[in-house]
């Protein structure tokens, strides 16, 4: 047997033996035998939505002494790891100590009912956060990410039609629409474990979105703000590469005719966040 082929067999061996782990684990955390205090599961997780300042929120909160989030942001276990075990999904957090524990991947924005349900019946206390943005500058950002940054090239060189398909793409849209997301969560948590941000808040006023959060979580709220990166904007970089940061402004404006597509993918659905959210909404309407 070559290197080459050793090597396969460690890998599918390991892979089927987090399998095996996993689901006995999953079984007696349904049973009861286990809960997160047992096996150092999150307190919190931030759910997005992506391009809505998860990462701001990220790294402030890894500054606050109270506050355990791992190294990486977007640990990704319920919707791209969840083959593996809950062992190893726990050992993210081994590190926490005393402190408040949890994580932060947008894309569990998109998670449906199957995924939300398992979540819950593991840790039936969790608490969530949700930053919400204008979904039209929302959808814009996100599409420079995933279109142009990283690939690499500029966001004047993407065609139209890339643009467009993203746009209208179902993995946008689940990711902007906050109401569905709110309402696939709530089925199982209730209103008072779900915290809602903005990207507005953010920017005009971080300290008191911040302060908000800390009291949600249960932690100090009497901090010094110098030890924060309040006032900078932390967005995530090219794959594999470390966050950027300050780059509150950066990006590229909105072409005409690409602000008049989003307007009509969004324009009625924004309407409806107006209704739900009120003033936080109001000022998204088109």
């Amino acid at each position: 047997m070559n290197l080459r082929s050793a090597a396969k067999r460690v890998v599918r061996t390991a892979q089927r033996t987090e399998t095996l782990i996993s689901a006995p684990e999953r079984a007696l955390f349904r049973r009861g035998t286990l809960d997160s205090n047992h096996l150092t599961l999150p307190h919190f997780i931030g759910l997005g939505a992506p391009k809505s300042g998860s990462t701001w929120i990220h790294h402030n909160l890894d500054r606050h002494p109270d506050v355990f989030v791992p190294p990486e942001k977007e640990l990704h276990y319920f919707c791209h790891f969840h083959h593996r075990s809950i062992r190893w999904y726990a050992g993210k957090f081994a590190a926490t100590g005393n402190r408040v524990r949890g994580e932060i991947t947008p894309n569990y924005c998109e998670l449906g009912p199957a995924p939300i349900d398992e979540i819950a019946d593991l840790m039936p206390g969790l608490k969530l956060l949700l930053m919400m943005r204008n979904p039209i500058e929302r959808a814009w950002s996100h599409a420079q990410m995933n279109l142009a940054r990283q690939q690499g090239r500029p966001v004047e060189s993407v065609p139209t039609g890339e643009f467009v398909a993203h746009f209208r793409s179902a993995h946008n849209i689940e990711s902007g629409d906050y109401p569905a997301i709110i309402d696939r969560w709530s089925r199982r948590y209730p209103a008072e474990r779900l915290w809602l941000g903005t990207y507005d808040e953010m920017v005009e006023q971080p300290k008191e979105l911040l302060t908000s959060l800390f009291a949600f979580l249960e932690v100090a709220v009497d901090v010094d703000w110098s030890d924060f990166p309040t006032e900078t904007v932390i967005d995530r970089g090219r794959p594999g590469s470390d966050d950027l940061v300050g780059r509150r402004g950066g990006g590229s404006d909105l072409p005409d005719d690409l602000r008049r597509e989003l307007e009509a993918i969004w324009a009625p659905r924004i309407d409806l966040m107006a209704e739900r959210f009120g003033a936080r909404a109001e000022r998204w309407v088109v």
